[in-house]
C-alpha cells in the first residue's frame, strides 16, 4: 500500500524535475525530447498494472496509442495560435483540440497495430504541420518555483487519473493517459520566458520523440499479459529508450 502511494506521488513527478533539469541545460528542443520518455504515462499505466491488472492495463495501454493522436493535435493547435496569442489563450485552444480529438477517438476500432500505424501518420502530419521560426530565442529566466509546480501538476494528474479509472474504464483511461500536463507545462514556461520561437522549438522536440511514446505503449500492450509486469515494463522502457536515441541523432543532426 505505501509503495503505491510513493509511486503515486513521487515517482513521476521526480522524473519530470530529472527531465527538466536536462532541458535547462541543452536547451527547448531537447526538452521536448526529453519530454518523450514516458514520465508521466509510465507512472500512470504502472498504477494501472499494479491496481487494476494486466489485462485492464494492456488494454489502457492500446488506447493510449491512439492518445498520441491527440496529443499530436495539441501541439499543432498551440504553435499555430501561440504565433498570435498569448499562453493562456495558446494552452487553453490546445486543450480543447486534445478533448476534441478524444471525444472521437472513443468509437475508433481498437486493434494495436491499427493505433499505432495511424498513431505514427498523425505524428508524421503534425511534424509537417507544425510552423517554422528561425527567430532567436529570448534568454531564459530561470525561476525558483519553476520545477516545483511541474512536480505539483504532474502529481495531481497522476493522483486524478489513476484514482478514476474504475469509473472511466481502460478506454477512457488509456486515450486520457498522454494529456499534455507536462508537454502543456514546458510549452507554456518556454513560451513565457523564450517566447514564440522557444514554445515551437519545445514542441519540434517533443515530436521528434513521440514515435518512442507509440512503441513504448505498442509494447507494453503485447507483452504485459504473457511477461508479466517486471518484463513487460523492461522490454517497453528498453525500446522506449532505443527509438529515443535514433531521434536525438536525428534532431542532431538536423541542428548541425
Amino acid at each position: 500500500m505505501y509503495s503505491l502511494v510513493l509511486i503515486r506521488l513521487l515517482l513521476a513527478p521526480l522524473l519530470v524535475a530529472v527531465a527538466t533539469s536536462v532541458g535547462y541545460r541543452f536547451g527547448p528542443k531537447i526538452t521536448g525530447w526529453v519530454a518523450g520518455f514516458p514520465v508521466v504515462a509510465g507512472p500512470i499505466l504502472l498504477l494501472f498494472a499494479i491496481e487494476q491488472g494486466p489485462v485492464f492495463t494492456s488494454r489502457a495501454a492500446e488506447a493510449s496509442l491512439l492518445g498520441a493522436i491527440s496529443l499530436s493535435g495539441f501541439c499543432v493547435m498551440y504553435t499555430h495560435v501561440a504565433r498570435h496569442y498569448s499562453w493562456p489563450v495558446s494552452l487553453v485552444s490546445g486543450w480543447i483540440c486534445f478533448g476534441g480529438f478524444t471525444y472521437l477517438l472513443q468509437r475508433f476500432p481498437s486493434l494495436w497495430w491499427l493505433n499505432a500505424s495511424v498513431a505514427l501518420i498523425a505524428i508524421r502530419l503534425a511534424i509537417i504541420l507544425l510552423p517554422k521560426s528561425n527567430s532567436p530565442l529570448l534568454p531564459r529566466t530561470v525561476r525558483r518555483w519553476d520545477i516545483p509546480s511541474r512536480m505539483l501538476a504532474t502529481a495531481i494528474l497522476v493522483i486524478g487519473l489513476t484514482s478514476a479509472a474504475r469509473g472511466l474504464g481502460s478506454l477512457i483511461s488509456g486515450l486520457l493517459t498522454p494529456f499534455p500536463i507536462v508537454t502543456s507545462v514546458v510549452a507554456v514556461f518556454a513560451q513565457r520566458d523564450q517566447g514564440y520561437p522557444g514554445a515551437v522549438r519545445t514542441l519540434q522536440g517533443l515530436l521528434a520523440s513521440m514515435s518512442a511514446f507509440v512503441v513504448f505503449c505498442a509494447v507494453l500492450d503485447l507483452t504485459l499479459i504473457r511477461w508479466g509486469i517486471g518484463g513487460a515494463f523492461a522490454a517497453a522502457v528498453f525500446a522506449n529508450v532505443l527509438i529515443l536515441c535514433l531521434a536525438l541523432l536525428r534532431i542532431r543532426r538536423d541542428t548541425a
